[in-house]
């Protein structure tokens, strides 16, 4: 995953449940979530709204068990949910 396009650096990482377990989510000090195949190293999505450095992120199943959920806490004290 170390690409040209990713300037500040990763400050969490976390791996997607099945099964998508060759998919991770990693936040950075540049404000942003990227989703990751980790097989080919391919960019998925990348997720913009925070406005500081990203602190920290988890995924898991959404509670309806229809996809992903991603939830992203940020240094401006904002947490942000995301589903893929």
């Amino acid at each position: 995953m170390a690409r040209a396009d990713r300037q500040e650096p990763i400050t969490s990482l976390s791996p997607h449940p099945a099964p998508a377990l060759h998919h991770v989510t990693s936040g950075s000090a540049d404000s942003t979530l990227k989703t990751w195949d980790i097989r080919t190293g391919t960019l998925i999505a990348d997720h913009n709204g925070h406005q500081g450095v990203v602190n920290g992120l988890d995924v898991g199943s959404s509670p309806d068990g229809m996809g992903v959920v991603v939830v992203s806490a940020g240094d401006e004290g904002v947490s942000l949910l995301w589903k893929l």
